[in-house]
């Protein structure tokens, strides 16, 4: 198993690649997220709250 080195600083740990990579993936979905609700808006005219509460019920 491969060995961690432990973060010691803000510095270390914003430099850390997988605090980047997911950072990355966090911004990628925050993305997809408002193009889903813009095109909910669109296409349904309702929000993307909404829609989420849609889903919630239709359970």
């Amino acid at each position: 198993m491969v060995e961690q080195a432990e973060i010691s600083t803000a510095k270390e740990a914003a430099d850390h690649e997988l605090i980047l990579a997911f950072g990355r993936l966090q911004g990628a979905a925050n993305r997809l997220e408002y193009i889903l609700g813009r095109a909910i808006e669109q296409e349904c005219g309702i929000s993307h709250l909404m829609f989420e509460v849609l889903l919630i019920l239709g359970r």
